[in-house]
């Protein structure tokens, strides 16, 4: 049984690795336009990640460039130095020297406390959803034949465009076809419970299949070509040719950035994707990420961080583990170094298909409808990111997201039980959970609105607090106008207190002025 097993483990993590390794090369050459630099040093970040994760990363999250992470870099550099040059080349080594260090900061930081902690996986599930409508958008140009978008075009409105260049007939026929049929099998090959694992897979083989044995002579489409980055090779950042301002100006503004939306991804991909009984480390993550940035700033890679759109890819198929992300550095090595004329013929259309298939797995409805039956607080946090993912960016989703949910958690860690009863004129309140800001004034509102001192109703003439059950904290900062204001009527109000609780609120009602007023009674009980 166990060998049994070991042999199904072994199968989901190749398969796992051959499938994200696909998926991540058409990806790769992408990022590399984005981030200015040759499609090689992209790959080489790719290799170095993978086994940088398998070594110290979690189970899912799959390392290497990403969309935010080479825009930042392309947006940073690109002012100071042309692209590809080898000064533009050494301020990108730089800058991931100097993410590498920030990260090395933050997982020391992560040892005390964990920012994620505090976001939602709903909102981390709602930032998957938009990453695989990202992905269907900003693959059907790629699976049409077309030329590939520039960095500032809104996805939307160029996939629109695109769906109007097939609809006219202007696309490439001959790429639409080689796609359809990607598309085509790849769907049917998802409906067979043998074969959903690989359907990427198997899609991908039956593109290329057709383009090879079916295309009509002479039809021209566009393949990958070849891609051969450098064996390991040191590259110092030579410093005798960098700007020291330019230097000093990425590690204020370009470095943090990076690392903060590296470390944000990374962590939420770690906490999102993990198996239930998975040990979530979160400063090893970082340590991870940190020691992959300073690895490529001296051996010729890019900024990188944890990929939602490869990691989600990875948890689809149901492998995971550094068995996983080796086969998958394995691969990528043996596409890029062993392969690399018949990685050359492969239809960029027929990539462009895969990835739609990997974006259509990551939006399956069933995967989410649980976070609509929560009520209109989960639809919310699963629908904000989602929606601002397509419109915006991923990191503009991620940074609202982690803030809203902050918000949602302290909203509700603000808000302490409150009961009351009135009974033959006595107003009973009993408050547990936190007193906290929002607590104080709930508890203002009830009681203005049942005194006529406080121009209630009226149909309350006395007050009893009991506070036993719940947690006081920051008194110095609330306001309790309203109890001076009734107690100073010479309506009877008794407190009921733990004994551990009696000190505070008597220096918080000294200072308020409420101790001397008679009408106020303090019961310590316990």
């Amino acid at each position: 049984m166990n060998s049994q097993n070991a042999r199904a483990g072994w199968r989901h993590a190749l398969l796992a690795g051959c499938v994200t390794a696909v998926s991540a090369f058409p990806l790769s050459i992408g990022f590399a336009l984005m981030a200015g630099v040759p499609p090689g040093a992209m790959v080489l970040a790719s290799l170095y990640a993978g086994v940088i994760n398998a070594l110290c990363g979690g189970r899912y999250g799959v390392g290497g460039p990403n969309t935010a992470v080479a825009l930042l870099t392309g947006a940073a550099i690109m002012p100071f130095a042309p692209p590809e040059s080898d000064l533009y080349l050494g301020y990108v080594y730089a800058l991931c020297v100097l993410v590498g260090c920030y990260q090395l900061l933050f997982a020391a930081l992560l040892t005390r406390i964990d920012l994620m902690d505090y976001v939602s996986t709903t909102v981390i599930d709602g930032i998957t959803w938009g990453i695989g409508v990202l992905f269907i958008l900003g693959s059907l140009w790629l699976a049409a034949g077309l030329a590939q978008p520039g960095g500032a075009q809104w996805p939307v409105f160029h996939a629109l465009m695109t769906v109007d260049r097939i609809i006219d007939g202007t696309a490439n026929r001959a790429a639409l076809e080689v796609a359809a049929a990607t598309l085509l099998s790849g769907l049917l090959a998802a409906r067979v419970p043998s074969l959903k694992r690989a359907n990427i897979l198997i899609g991908l083989a039956v593109g290329c299949a057709y383009a090879a044995f079916f295309l009509p002579a002479g039809a021209l489409i566009e393949r990958v070509g070849w891609v051969s980055p450098p064996f390991l090779l040191p590259t110092l950042p030579d410093f005798r040719q960098v700007s020291w301002p330019v230097i000093f100006a990425l590690a204020g503004g370009a470095a943090p950035a990076i690392a903060l939306v590296g470390a944000l991804q990374s962590l939420s991909i770690a906490k999102a994707l993990r198996d239930p009984d998975e040990s979530y480390l979160p400063a090893r993550e970082m340590l991870g990420q940190a020691v992959s940035n300073l690895w490529c700033g001296f051996f010729g890679g890019t900024p990188c961080s944890n990929s939602f759109n490869k990691s989600s890819v990875m948890h689809m198929i149901g492998g995971g583990g550094a068995l996983a992300h080796l086969f998958a550095v394995l691969v990528t090595a043996l596409m890029v170094y062993g392969l690399t004329d018949w990685v050359a013929r492969v239809p960029m259309s027929a990539l462009g298909a895969a990835l739609i298939l990997a974006g259509l797995a990551m939006i399956a409805p069933a995967r989410y409808a649980r976070h609509f039956r929560r009520g209109w607080l989960g639809a919310g946090l699963f629908a904000l990111p989602a929606v601002l993912v397509v419109i915006l960016d991923i990191q503009t989703a991620l940074f609202v997201g982690v803030a809203v949910s902050i918000l949602a958690h302290f909203v509700h860690f603000s808000q302490g039980r409150i009961v009351w009863e009135l009974e033959e004129g006595t107003l009973f309140i009993g408050i547990a959970g936190v007193f906290f800001f929002v607590s104080s004034a709930r508890l203002e509102s009830r009681v203005r609105s049942a005194f006529a001192e406080t121009g209630g109703s009226g149909e309350a003439a006395a007050l009893e607090l009991d506070l036993r059950a719940a947690h006081l904290v920051t008194l110095d900062q609330l306001d309790l106008g309203w109890l001076r204001h009734i107690a100073a009527a010479g309506v009877p109000v008794c407190l009921h207190v733990l004994a551990g609780q009696r000190q505070a609120l008597e220096r918080l009602f000294a200072d308020a002025g409420l101790l001397e007023l008679p009408g106020l009674a303090i019961m310590v009980e316990g």
